[in-house]
C-alpha cells in the first residue's frame, strides 16, 4: 500500500514507488485501494471531512477515484 501513496505523495512513504511492470488497470485498483486503506486508517481515529471543490476542472483518473471511494 506504502508504494502506491508515495506515487501521489512522495515524501508521505520511504517506500520507493512501485515499478509499473502490470498492467494499468490493476495498477490503478492497487492505488485506488491505497487512498482508500488511508482514508478509512486516518477515519478510525478521528472524523475526516473531504471537501471536492472546482470538480468540473476534475480529469478522468480523479473522478475514476471518487466514484471508487464513494
Amino acid at each position: 500500500m506504502e508504494a502506491y501513496i508515495s506515487r501521489l505523495v512522495p515524501d508521505m512513504s520511504g517506500a520507493p514507488p512501485p515499478a509499473d511492470g502490470g498492467d494499468g488497470e490493476t495498477t490503478r485498483l492497487l492505488m485506488f485501494d491505497a487512498v482508500d486503506a488511508v482514508l478509512t486508517a486516518i477515519s478510525a481515529r478521528q472524523p475526516v471531512l473531504v471537501v471536492l471543490d472546482d470538480l468540473h476542472w476534475a480529469d478522468a483518473g480523479s473522478l475514476a477515484l471518487i466514484r471508487y471511494l464513494l
